[in-house]
């Protein structure tokens, strides 16, 4: 009888919080305002600073990667990237329409950031 009192006891204790377990949540950064592109010899280099926040409006801590994506846009659509085509653009890169082009973390994402800029 003492042990199975004691038992209850213990797997009474271990119960964590009720409820359906809730997946980690991801912190994704707010969208960056203030991206430059220029071109250096071969390359385009793309200088932008850090965001502050994330989408949720939290303070956005250790920044881990950085991801580069590209993706076509129609001739004539450059310009109009707000509203409807920017939204059509998200989608193309979410379907993977768009191309993973340079990913950036630990030592090289040290190394290619300059204070809050990247």
């Amino acid at each position: 009888m003492r042990r199975a009192l004691l038992l209850l006891l213990v797997l009474l204790a271990a119960c964590g919080r009720k409820g359906p377990p809730l997946p980690p949540l991801r912190e994704v950064p707010e969208t960056t305002t203030d991206l430059v592109a220029s071109q250096e010899e071969n390359e385009v280099v793309l200088r932008w600073s850090y965001p502050a926040l994330t989408r949720s409006g939290q303070p956005l801590r250790d920044l881990e990667a950085v991801e580069v994506w590209r993706t076509e846009v129609p001739p004539g659509q450059e310009k109009s990237l707000e509203g409807p085509q920017a939204v059509e653009l998200k989608r193309q890169l979410i379907l993977g329409r768009g191309k993973q082009v340079a990913r950036l973390s630990g030592k090289a994402l040290e190394a290619a950031t300059r204070g809050s800029t990247l």
